[in-house]
């Protein structure tokens, strides 16, 4: 009986631990109800919203040449 319990709680912490770490986590205040990825003040460098940010172009890769 104890060892059942024992297990069971065991288990119980286990399936906690692997929640915490894998599901995303919530943000709770007013400010994160009305926008739960961040605004303009979370110092990304752009007013524009989230979805418009463009990433910055790719750099090309000069060739090597002896000279």
């Amino acid at each position: 009986m104890l060892e059942g319990i024992l297990v069971g709680l065991i288990v119980a912490f286990a399936a906690l631990q692997v929640a915490r770490r894998f599901l995303p986590r919530r943000r709770f205040g007013a400010h994160a109800a009305a926008s739960p990825t961040g605004g303009c003040d979370t110092g990304c460098g752009t007013c524009g919203g989230c979805g418009s940010v463009t990433p910055p172009p790719r750099s090309v890769a000069k060739p090597l040449t002896r000279g």
